[in-house]
């Protein structure tokens, strides 16, 4: 990756430069299929969007991003089955070390789960909201269509990690650039969104419509802390 990014850009689209956006190795522009619309023709059944839309999946991303000079990098993954849901992320702790915690929303009810001290606790339904809201992918997919009138730019062929990709860049009416990577079989398997000098990149691992609902149960052998918070 390159360690300097981009200013803001001031070119419009008819100026639109690749290399001041790209995060790749290499890269060459091509020609997709578009529809109606200008935009590239993608199989709308394997886009997180119409997975999301599913009763049960399971999406798994590393994530790293830079924002306001501070980089961040967490691995983080969602397992939904109905109404519940469990989300697991590895974080830094203390600027240090990454720690593990889990957020379980079932039947009605939300618990913190943190393996590495052997602990959990229910979370007060007035302070659950604040930490989790079950109909978070909704909103996911508001913004997702909200943002499918960013302009198509261009799709290249890159390589990235030793691995070739097709990447559809768009940009935003604020100057955002949006980067989506697809493999040979028209899989999504990575995002970049670049805003001047902040950028987010999903690196996709997993992304499914099934769910495996064994997971979502606090395990017995943990201390129940639920009492220090009344």
């Amino acid at each position: 990756f390159r360690t300097t990014l981009p200013q803001t850009p001031t070119a419009k689209c008819s100026t639109f430069r690749l290399k001041d956006y790209y995060l790749t190795e290499k890269f060459k522009e091509t020609t997709v299929e578009l529809d109606a619309n200008g935009k590239p023709v993608r199989d709308k059944a394997k886009s997180y969007e119409e997975v999301f839309k599913k009763n049960s999946f399971t999406f798994k991303v590393n994530a790293v991003s830079v924002l306001d000079g501070i980089k961040t990098a967490t691995p983080m993954s969602w397992c939904k089955d109905g109404k519940n849901m469990l989300i697991e992320v590895v974080a830094p702790y203390d600027n240090s070390t990454p720690m593990k915690g889990s957020i379980l929303y079932k039947d009605g009810k939300c618990y913190m789960i943190i393996p590495s001290m052997k602990m959990y606790y229910q979370v007060p339904d007035e302070m659950a909201g604040q930490m989790f809201n079950p109909d978070m992918f909704d909103q996911i997919l508001e913004e997702s269509e909200a943002d499918s009138n960013s302009k198509y730019i261009k799709s290249y062929n890159v390589s990235l990690n030793g691995k070739n990709y097709v990447c559809d860049v768009f940009e935003s009416d604020t100057g955002a650039i949006n980067k989506n990577y697809y493999d040979s079989k028209g899989a999504i398997v990575r995002t970049e969104i670049i805003d001047g000098e902040d950028y987010t990149i999903w690196e996709i691992i997993e992304l499914s419509d099934k769910c495996d609902s064994s997971i979502m149960v606090v395990p017995d052998k943990f201390i129940d802390m639920s009492a220090f918070l009344e």
